[in-house]
């Protein structure tokens, strides 16, 4: 049976032997999610050191170790990559988050927010008539809206046929 609640002496004992201290044993029982038995047996992950030449680079390009870290995380590089890349500018920078949300959030192209603006047609319309009126993405770009006098009118007439057939 899994024990997720009390941390006796014994287990911050076993702990220590296995080179866990204190601090890093309680947050993994109580915010990690590991049972006790897990959190005093699983080894801390440890770190590469950085060599003398990498912190001279990374002095010298003036990063920050966490956004080296980050790097290589997000792009699955070497540290060494990682530091041969230089630092962005914040206009890069905003490029990058901008590029990173259009890819990841944006249903429509670029040129196709472009024929939305030129045909006076709202993003919310264009994404209900694509996501749940059926329409193509080209067809909920291009084709005009309509005012409720139009549909009114189009509404009235079809009720006249109806009546008449």
């Amino acid at each position: 049976m899994k024990r997720y609640v009390y941390i006796t002496p014994e287990d911050y004992e076993t702990a220590e032997k296995n080179g866990i201290n204190r601090n890093t044993l309680e947050y993994r029982v109580r915010y990690g999610g590991f049972d006790i038995d897990r959190a005093i047996t699983e080894p801390v992950a440890k770190r590469e050191p950085w060599t003398p030449e990498q912190r001279a680079k990374l002095k010298e390009s003036q990063l920050g170790e966490s956004t080296v870290r980050e790097r290589m995380k997000k792009w699955g590089i070497s540290r060494d990559e990682a530091l041969a890349i230089p630092k962005f500018t914040p206009e890069e920078t905003f490029e990058q988050l901008k590029k990173g949300f259009e890819e990841k959030h944006c249903v429509f192209s670029r040129e196709q927010r472009q024929k939305m603006k030129e045909n006076g047609i709202k993003h919310a319309t264009a994404y209900a008539r694509w996501k749940y009126r059926g329409y193509t993405k080209e067809e909920a770009v291009t084709i005009p809206t309509q005012t409720h006098r139009q549909i009114k009118e189009r509404t009235i007439f079809n009720k006249f046929e109806r009546r008449a057939q």
